[in-house]
């Protein structure tokens, strides 16, 4: 019986290339694009790397190097002509046998910048990388410290925002050029240390570099100055909002973003009509509040304290209703509000009794990126979601009643 014989074993062997280019490593490849990777034995490469003196931001500067670069299908003139006239229309570079030379910036930074211009699909040689027009390079900013902000020697929290049509791969940072810290996982945060013998007052750079998994390259360079740290970190509240009306005998999420631009964020606590009800040393900075029967205003404070005991506050009034009169029906989110860094999703459960437990799914172009599970729910809930990245979000309601399967009941479509 065919269907019984097993699949023949493929040998497979594991080989040193160069990443951008696919090909053996040579005497001459920089050991920041060597890579290891498996082949099956009818696929190893078997010309070697022809780079020369290749340096690029990634690893350093000043270095002129030699990189060829084709379209994916050379032979064809629509895809090869565009990539050649954009060699051509750049005096940097010096194009001879099919090789480009950058004779002073990298070519990296320079490609990546012009990228959408190109008309193309171009690939280095050998490598399965498609990059068609108008496919942006990874872009990468700062969120802390700002630009021409300062920031003071000892712990430092650098924080990025970072999008691209592909996956990021990775984010190197640099100081004043040199490359101190790389991430290869969100949430993109790093902490760095800034020297105590830095001159107060001097000024430095900041550079963040975004790779994905095709090698594009997007760069923020950032200016900052050193100086004595004397402020306080700055709180955003995210939810609930001032004046907000609650009702009593619900669970609501009190989320705040906290940010410090000169060193980090030590502590954070919140309180509620001045007792302390939650201390939090990371984030996310959120605490969940069972509002009980004491109806009125009341007062929600948060407090944070940096690495150098710098000390900021921030409050706003809350006002507990009773509770309103539901309809018998199903659970379903009846409110959802879209803020800068979060989203706001209201949930009534008319009968409570009768649920076990309710679950919010959160979708971001189609991938379920979040699920978080409420037992024994109460009339109603506010969940406060910090937002997953940038795209197309669904939010659902699961529920599941006592004796019955669990269901999808409620969905709301948000733009994240």
């Amino acid at each position: 019986n065919d269907m019984e014989k097993p699949y023949p074993e493929i040998p497979l062997e594991t080989m040193k290339i160069n990443h951008l280019s696919g090909n053996l490593v040579s005497e001459a490849t920089p050991p920041n694009l060597i890579k290891e990777e498996v082949f099956a034995s009818y696929s190893i490469p078997i010309d070697l790397d022809k780079t020369r003196e290749y340096t690029s931001r990634i690893g350093g500067k000043n270095t002129q190097f030699v990189l060829d670069l084709h379209s994916q299908k050379p032979d064809m003139p629509n895809w090869e002509e565009p990539v050649q006239d954009w060699l051509r229309q750049h005096p940097k570079f010096i194009s001879s046998n099919g090789a480009v030379k950058a004779a002073s910036d990298s070519l990296l930074d320079i490609f990546s910048r012009d990228r959408d211009r190109i008309t193309g699909i171009l690939t280095p040689p050998n490598r399965n990388i498609i990059v068609r027009s108008g496919m942006s390079a990874p872009k990468v900013a700062f969120l802390s410290p700002r630009d021409g902000g300062t920031i003071a020697p000892g712990k430092l929290d650098v924080t990025f925002a970072v999008s691209g049509r592909l996956d990021i791969e990775k984010i190197e940072l640099f100081f004043d050029d040199q490359l101190i810290t790389t991430d290869s996982m969100p949430p993109w945060k790093k902490s760095i240390t800034i020297p105590a013998s830095i001159k107060q007052g001097s000024t430095h750079t900041l550079e963040a570099v975004a790779t994905d998994v095709a090698g594009n390259v997007g760069i923020e360079k950032i200016e900052v100055s050193i100086q004595p740290d004397t402020d306080g970190p700055e709180i955003v509240f995210l939810g609930p909002v001032p004046q907000q009306r609650i009702p009593i005998r619900s669970r609501v999420d009190a989320l705040v973003s906290v940010q410090d631009y000169q060193s980090n964020v030590r502590v954070v606590e919140f309180l509620l009509d001045d007792v302390s009800i939650a201390t939090l040393q990371s984030p996310p900075y959120r605490h969940t509040l069972w509002t009980g029967e004491d109806l009125g205003q009341h007062t929600l404070v948060v407090k944070a304290w940096d690495a150098n005991n710098n000390m900021s506050e921030r409050s706003i009034p809350l006002y507990f209703e009773r509770e309103k009169i539901l309809a018998p029906r199903d659970p379903e989110i009846t409110n959802l509000k879209n803020y800068r860094q979060s989203v706001s999703v209201d949930i009534t459960v008319p009968n409570p009794e009768k649920i076990e437990w309710i679950e919010l799914r959160v979708f971001l172009d189609g991938t379920n990126i979040k699920t978080e599970r409420i037992d024994t729910p109460l009339k109603f809930t506010q969940l406060q979601i910090l937002k997953p990245g940038t795209g197309d979000g669904i939010i659902e309601l699961w529920t599941k009643s006592k004796g019955q399967e669990a269901k999808p009941i409620s969905q709301k479509e948000v733009k994240f």
